[in-house]
């Protein structure tokens, strides 16, 4: 059949995600470091992480947060089995009503409730906002029904909206979940990650001196990149028992792991048929760096066009409008040589992103070797934080 074209190509950022490289319990160390104090979770147990698309996001990749409690935990000798529970776009109610079947069935003896953005931000998204004294309601049977079946809670407060500007009305919606999750808290004797007052203390200590970022904890204004990840990890094993300066030693080992994040971007093609049905296509790459690297590009000013590499430099290269040999992306996914295409653009887009990130290390490294002593020590902090 004919197809109506509509040349409606246009840039896909497909996103910064997690890289799956594996982390297994044998990642235990055989000389574990000794917590000052014990801690409440214990090897054995099973530690289960209930949210919306941040913890989603989150679960079994390593430069998640929920995969650094877990890596926490047992480089402190506590070895525990995972269950990742995220589900993106969830409310108080939606967790409410899968709780029996996502959590409760699979008997885990602790869970972490991540919970209230969508709560408040869907008063501004397709209203679907739920109000703060039901969500009080739906947490206290989320927490209930979780503690008859003999399951221990540690709560977060909810994040932020919108980084760049947090004086926006969504955000500014937030304050009421926040405090009625703290007063819960208390009232329930429940272990609390404070996580919004994390975000807004790390955000006017300047996290990074000297950078200039558009985001410091998230990508996107919500959703975690490498600094927010390591700040959600912080508060929950901060709860379960962790000293600040405990939890600092693990850094070093977070920010150096291979494959912990990974950039990944792409174009995309639209069409339209005579029947008018949307046939997309889509090719793109990822590309694995570290946590620190992420760093060396932030300073950069490379946050965001970190993406360029496979989005500017590499993928538009293979179209004839750029000097490539294909007429489209469409040509490009249905080309029998598919598999050898991508592996040259991943190959290419690897060694084009090397290049950014040995300029942006250069470029780190001279800012920090001109710092004073204390700049640099509050730098250090900054990282370590």
């Amino acid at each position: 059949m004919k197809m109506k074209r509509r040349a409606m190509v246009k840039l896909l950022m497909v996103g910064a995600v997690l890289a799956a490289a594996p982390l297994r319990a044998d990642d235990v160390p055989a000389s574990p470091l000794q917590p000052a104090n014990p801690l409440l979770i214990r090897s054995g147990e099973t530690l289960a992480f209930m949210g919306d698309s941040i913890t989603d996001f989150a679960d079994d990749k390593p430069a998640g947060y929920c995969r650094l409690v877990i890596d926490g935990l047992r480089q402190y000798g506590v070895d525990v089995k995972p269950l990742y529970v995220g589900h993106g776009g969830d409310r108080s109610a939606d967790m409410l009503a899968r709780l029996d079947r996502d959590v409760i069935a699979k008997k885990p003896d602790w869970m972490t409730l991540n919970c209230g953005v969508n709560d408040a931000w869907g008063y501004k998204r397709g209203n679907r906002g739920i109000p703060v004294d039901q969500y009080a309601e739906n947490v206290t049977e989320i927490v209930d029904r979780c503690e008859a079946a003999g399951i221990r809670v540690i709560l977060l407060t909810p994040s932020i909206i919108g980084e760049d500007n947090l004086d926006n009305e969504s955000n500014n919606l937030l304050p009421p979940y926040v405090e009625w999750m703290r007063r819960f808290a208390e009232e329930r004797n429940l272990p609390l990650a404070d996580i919004h007052a994390m975000m807004y203390e790390g955000l006017e200590a300047d996290p990074m001196p000297g950078f200039k970022q558009r985001y410091t904890f998230t990508g996107d204004g919500v959703h975690l990149q490498p600094r927010g990840h390591r700040l959600f990890a912080r508060g929950i094993l901060r709860a379960a028992g962790l000293t600040d300066s405990e939890i600092s030693a693990l850094y070093d080992r977070w920010l150096d792991w291979p494959g912990g994040w990974i950039v990944g971007a792409g174009l995309r093609e639209v069409e339209t048929d005579a029947d008018g049905r949307r046939l997309i296509y889509d090719f793109g790459v990822q590309t694995a760096i570290t946590a620190r690297e992420f760093i060396y590009l932030e300073y950069a000013n490379r946050t965001v066009a970190q993406f360029a590499v496979p989005k500017e430099k590499v993928i538009p290269k293979l179209l004839k409008k750029n000097g490539g040999p294909y007429d489209s992306i469409k040509a490009i996914v249905q080309s029998p040589d598919r598999d050898e295409i991508q592996a040259e653009a991943q190959r290419e887009s690897e060694r084009v992103l090397a290049e950014e990130v040995a300029a942006a290390k250069a470029k780190y490294e001279a800012h920090v070797a001109a710092l004073s002593e204390k700049e640099r020590r509050t730098l250090d902090e900054s990282i370590y934080r």
